[in-house]
C-alpha cells in the first residue's frame, strides 16, 4: 500500500471517525501549500523546481479557517517516526507565515498515529484524532498555559481527569503515559464513577493504576457498582471525609478501603463507631483496610489511631512505589 493508498484508505477514513470530512476543504486542506517566497527560509529540503519557496503538508486541519494542526502521512508499511520532525517544520513554517500559535503536529502511517505539542510535551501515541470540538477545547487549553516554569498547577483541576468536559484522547493520553511509566503505581480517584464507567472501555488498563471513588456518605454507594464494572486491576474506596455511617458495603470486587476524617477550619466530625463498623466489614470480607486520620482542626494532633492501633493495610500486589495521581 503506497502513501496515497494510506491516506485514502487508513488516515481519511480515521479522520472521519472524529468527525471530519477530508473531502470538505473548509474541515480539512489536501496538500496544503505553505508559501515561503515571502522571505522566510524554508526549514526542509523542499522548494526546488517549478514550486520553488513552498512546501505541501499532506494535510491540514482548519479551525475558524486557520491551519490548526499538520498531519503528515507515511505509507503504512515504513515507521510512522519518520514523518515527525518534517511534519513539526511544516507546523513551524506555517506559523512563520501566517502567525498565530504553532499548529498542533500529528504524525501516522496509518494504524499508528503520533500527536506532538511541540514545546509542551514529548510525542505521544494516540488512538484515533481528536474531533473538531477536542481540537478547540486543547488549543483553548495551550492558549491558557503558560511555561511550567512559572505556572502553578491547580491540583483541584488536575484531579477532575474524568469531569464531562474533559474529552476521551486526553484521558487516553493520561493512561497511556501512567501504562509507560510502570514503575510506579498511580491512583486515581474520581467522584464521576459513572462517566469512569462508561469510558473504562475505551482506555488502556494497566495493572499499575489502581482505580478508585470517593464516598462521603450512604447516598453516594451508588459509585461502588460503577467502579466495580471497571477492568481495573485494583479498586477501591476513598471513604474521606466520612460524614456518616456506612452500614452493609457490598465490598465484592473491591480491593481495598481508606476511611478518614474532615480536615480542616470548618471540619465536620466523624464518628469513631462509623470508622470501627466499616474496619469490621473489611474485616469479614477480608479486604484490605486503611485507617488515614481523624482529622479535624489539627490533624496531625488528632492522630491516626483507630481503638489502640494503626492500619496500614494494603491491597495484595507485587508493587511497592505508590504514587498518587
Amino acid at each position: 500500500m503506497d502513501e496515497a493508498e494510506t491516506r485514502r484508505r487508513l488516515i481519511d477514513e480515521r479522520l472521519r471517525l472524529a468527525g471530519w470530512d477530508p473531502d470538505d476543504p473548509s474541515q480539512v486542506t489536501q496538500e496544503l501549500d505553505i508559501d515561503l517566497t515571502g522571505g522566510a527560509a524554508p526549514r526542509t529540503g523542499e522548494g526546488r523546481g517549478p514550486y520553488s519557496g513552498h512546501q505541501f503538508a499532506d494535510s491540514a486541519l482548519l479551525l475558524h479557517g486557520r491551519p490548526a494542526a499538520v498531519v503528515e502521512a507515511k505509507k503504512a508499511s515504513r515507521d510512522a517516526n519518520l514523518g515527525r520532525e518534517q511534519a513539526l517544520q511544516y507546523a513551524q513554517n506555517i506559523q512563520q507565515t501566517r502567525g498565530g500559535p504553532l499548529p498542533f503536529v500529528f504524525y501516522t502511517n496509518g494504524p499508528d498515529t503520533h500527536l506532538w505539542e511541540s514545546g509542551f510535551y514529548p510525542p505521544e501515541k494516540i488512538y484515533g484524532f481528536p474531533t473538531r470540538e477536542e481540537l478547540e477545547w486543547m488549543a483553548q487549553r495551550r492558549e491558557a498555559r503558560g511555561p511550567l516554569s512559572v505556572e502553578l498547577i491547580d491540583t483541584a483541576i488536575a484531579g477532575r481527569l474524568f469531569h464531562k468536559d474533559v474529552p476521551l484522547p486526553f484521558i487516553q493520553r493520561v493512561f497511556d503515559v501512567m501504562r509507560r511509566a510502570d514503575g510506579h503505581t498511580f491512583q486515581v480517584l474520581t467522584k464521576r464513577a459513572d462517566r469512569l464507567e462508561r469510558l473504562a472501555p475505551e482506555l488502556p488498563w494497566p495493572a499499575n493504576v489502581w482505580m478508585g471513588v470517593s464516598v462521603e456518605r450512604e447516598d453516594y454507594t451508588f459509585r461502588i457498582d460503577h467502579l466495580r464494572r471497571t477492568p481495573a486491576a485494583v479498586k477501591f474506596l476513598s471513604l474521606e471525609p466520612l460524614l456518616g455511617p456506612l452500614p452493609g458495603l457490598d465490598l465484592a470486587k473491591i480491593d481495598w478501603v481508606i476511611v478518614g476524617g474532615e480536615s480542616g477550619p470548618r471540619a465536620r466530625p466523624m464518628e469513631p463507631s462509623w470508622a470501627s463498623d466499616i474496619r469490621d466489614q473489611c474485616r469479614r470480607a477480608r479486604v484490605p483496610f486503611f485507617f488515614k486520620q481523624w482529622g479535624g482542626r489539627n490533624k496531625k494532633a488528632a492522630g491516626r489511631v483507630l481503638e489502640g492501633q494503626t492500619w496500614d493495610q494494603l491491597p495484595q500486589t507485587d508493587r511497592l512505589l505508590v504514587a498518587h495521581a
